[in-house]
């Protein structure tokens, strides 16, 4: 069974775009929310990590707060 992907981002994130870019071309489905314009997923995104960064990333029951690319290449691997 394939884990969730869920990124929350911003448009003008350019370390959210290099996340992206990892995810197509992984070719991962995942769920894209902009916190700057949905409030409600922006405060999700608080409540599971404690803080306001972008990108965080959702894989299963990991988090990645950041633009580890390694550590997100990792996680995908291993769904």
């Amino acid at each position: 069974m394939e884990k969730e992907v869920i990124l929350y981002s911003t448009p003008t994130c350019a370390h959210c775009g290099k996340v992206r870019s990892v995810l197509k071309e992984e070719k991962v489905k995942y769920e894209e929310y902009n916190v700057k314009k949905n409030e409600e997923k922006r405060k999700e995104m608080v409540r599971k990590t404690g803080q306001v960064i972008v990108p965080t990333i959702v894989i299963g029951e990991d988090i990645v707060v950041g633009s580890n690319l390694e550590r997100i290449k990792r996680l995908l691997k291993t769904k």
